[in-house]
């Protein structure tokens, strides 16, 4: 066995992914690392280190350049310190070796400072090492630029025998070679140089004579001590938008300006980069280049109309932004009611290529985490990272509210029909504890008790005492829809029998006063909605689950907690719930249907003034009723059939078989699924909570 593969059979792959607990295993494999690349081991196979990274552990050069130097630390550090004493993961060490560079000092220094200062390793963050070695700074300021500046960590390069081209981004480098025919010509006609602009599959690209002159030099970069911070909260962005050569937002690609002077508009791309997790976006206020130009004046509002449709279609998954705080523009406050916000207690100087700052900036800035997963599983960490540099909702001011999945959550269920509220809460509360529920439907109890049989049934509302209730923490409630809904010509709002619900609703809330409560019902007329508003004191939030199914059903929701509107992601559709050759599907037979065509899966829509249907494009269904209707019908392999029990469970977002139950029939089953709740709907509501 040679000396390299000795070295290697001490490297856990695993550590060169993820950030692992640290362990003896993780400082091995940093050290292992270090040394091949120190004694150029790498040569037996390789005739770079770069080569060497990539064929044999699939690693990009700049992380494998961070685990080497945190093998040069930890071997450094180890001779001074006990291993459950030496730094945690690679930021920690790259942190001792750079503030051991400014102060002019040993990395045993720095680690030794570190470990006072924050009272421990566990403790220690990176960003936050010049607090340390600089006079403290108040906890709601972010430090002077002038210090943040110098504390940039940079990773030097110990390759001298690789080439220069091997240092530059494949990105870039590709840009150089198509553009070299461009940069021998600044003086030709735009026609001219446009010939000679390579075109993608994504993007167009532009030559320097495209746009003004002056436009690299307007061009305003986030502060360098920002940067530091967005990359500790990111691990690493995907993507910049908004980029140009002198940015310090270290991206794996990037649109607007590159070094070759060639112009890349993110804003005409039809499909960002696609898979990219981390997106930050900085748009420019004010349009820099002639193409720019065509989007208007200030580029904010077109960015965040071209970011949102990127969520949507599932190219970017999540957004770390910097944007004016100016509550007065509705593409701001849009922004601000969708993402959890830390509104920066310090103005931010922007600096210019040159290296000065911009300071006749008016406004002040928020930082903004966007996310198409509704848990926000970054958000832990968007706390810890940015509280000491402004204000974050119920950290510093009010909203935002950690997730506690252990949470002994009680709650009372009302209408509970079959339990798919309390599916959504077990699901999202794994210690929740119902301490009741009320319903009378035969059938609908025969579902619920099969998946909750020890819930104890109230049975009849109406009659309860709500003084004999035990206590619990949120009354959550679905109160038959049909005295409100639209869809129904009968309706009779309050004079409504069913309606008297409400008023149990209301006094169970007056008579144990839970900490919160949801109520659910369809969209409805003014009055109705106004008065149930009055009375509980909250506005409804309507929502439509074909954000998360591959049904259209919007309904309106009483919370007693702020619900955001949900960013819009890749969601169903209905060929990916429909059952292939189903046995039990009944045919349709409506003498207003077209001809079903035999090239999609679609549904329709019915004007009942006209009696003429129109097919659905958008691969939804309609909302789902209690009985084969128009709304239940669907074209599929050239016929017009109903849904089946399996496919209306999909649609309510349930496990297949959830109404499979012994005395419940087919057509008991169609009407207690049309009036439930959907599942991933009550689950985003019950995660704000």
């Amino acid at each position: 066995m040679g000396t390299l593969d000795i070295h290697e059979k001490a490297i856990d792959a695993a550590y060169l992914r993820i950030n692992l607990p640290p362990t003896a295993q993780f400082f091995a494999t940093v050290k292992a690392l270090y040394i091949i690349r120190d004694h150029k081991l790498y040569k037996q196979r390789n005739k770079s280190f770069e080569a060497y990274l990539q064929d044999k552990w699939d690693l990009k050069r700049a992380l494998g350049n961070r685990l080497c130097m945190a093998g040069h630390v930890i071997t450094t550090l180890e001779k001074t310190f006990n291993e459950d004493e030496l730094p945690s993961n690679a930021t920690l060490c790259i942190a001792v070796d750079a503030f051991a560079k400014k102060q002019k000092t040993t990395m045993d220094a720095v680690w030794k400072a570190a470990l006072e200062h924050f009272g421990g390793r566990d403790n220690a963050v990176a960003c936050q090492f010049s607090k340390i070695f600089e006079e403290p700074i108040t906890p709601t300021s972010p430090p002077p630029d002038e210090q943040r500046k110098d504390s940039a960590i940079e990773i030097e390069d110990e390759e001298s025998e690789e080439s220069e081209e091997s240092e530059t981004p494949l990105v870039l480098r590709k840009r150089k070679a198509a553009s070299s025919s461009e940069d021998e010509a600044e003086s030709t006609s735009d026609e001219d140089e446009e010939e000679h602009a390579t075109e993608t599959a994504t993007s167009k690209r532009f030559n320097p004579g495209s746009y003004l002159s002056t436009s690299i030099r307007n061009v305003f970069n986030t502060p360098g001590w920002l940067c530091d911070l967005i990359e500790s909260f990111t691990k690493g962005v995907d993507l910049d938008p908004c980029s140009n050569p002198t940015s310090k937002i270290k991206a794996k690609v990037k649109y607007g300006y590159a070094e070759d002077g060639s112009f890349i508009n993110a804003l005409t791309i039809d499909n960002w980069e696609p898979n990219s997790n981390w997106v930050y976006l900085n748009p420019p206020g004010v349009a820099t280049s002639h193409e720019e130009k065509t989007h208007g004046c200030n580029l904010h509002r077109p960015f965040w109309t071209k970011c949102f449709a990127e969520l949507e279609k599932g190219n970017i998954k999540r957004v770390i932004a910097l944007i004016p705080t100016r509550t007065y523009a509705t593409w701001c406050t849009d922004i601000w009611s969708r993402a959890l916000t830390c509104c920066l207690s310090k103005r931010v100087l922007f600096e210019k290529p040159d290296g000065t700052s911009y300071d006749t900036d008016v406004f002040s800035r928020t930082l903004c985490y966007l996310d198409t997963d509704d848990s926000y599983p970054y958000a832990d960490r968007f706390v810890q990272i940015f509280r000491s540099y402004g204000y974050i909702p119920n950290v510093s001011m009010r909203a935002y509210k950690p997730f506690v999945q252990d949470l002994p959550l009680r709650y009372f269920s009302l209408c509970a029909g079959i339990g798919v509220a309390e599916q959504a809460i077990h699901s999202v509360y794994r210690n929740a504890f119902c301490v009741g529920f009320s319903e009378i439907d035969p059938e609908a109890i025969k579902i619920y008790e099969k998946h909750f049989p020890e819930h104890e049934n109230y049975e009849n509302a109406l009659n309860i005492k709500a003084a004999d209730l035990p206590d619990f923490d949120l009354l959550i409630a679905g109160i038959p829809c049909q005295p409100f809904s639209q869809q129904s010509v009968k309706r009779k709002h309050f004079e409504d029998e069913r309606s008297k619900l409400f008023a149990c609703f209301l006094d169970i809330l007056e008579v144990k006063s839970p900490k919160d409560f949801l109520l659910e019902n369809v969209p409805m007329a003014e009055e109705p909605r106004l008065e149930i508003t009055k009375a509980l004191g909250v506005d409804p939030v309507e929502l439509n689950a074909n954000v998360w199914t591959a049904q259209n059903r919007k309904r309106l929701y009483w919370c007693s907690w702020y619900i955001p509107p949900p960013l819009k992601r890749p969601s169903p559709t209905l060929k990916d719930i429909m059952e292939a050759e189903p046995k039990s599907a009944a045919s349709a037979r409506f003498k207003d249907l077209p001809d079903a065509p035999t090239d999609a899966i679609c549904s329709v829509n019915r004007n009942t003034a006209t009696s003429t249907c129109k097919l659905r494009t958008d691969g939804k269904s309609n909302t789902l009723t209690c009985t084969n209707c128009y709304q239940t019908v669907v074209a599929i392999n050239g016929k017009w059939r109903h849904y089946t029990i399996k496919e209306r469970e999909r649609l309510q977002g349930l496990p297949d078989g959830y109404t499979e139950c012994d005395g419940v029939t087919h057509i008991a089953k169609q009407r207690l699924l049309g009036n439930a709740m959907t599942l991933p709907v009550i689950e985003y509501l019950i995660k704000q909570l």
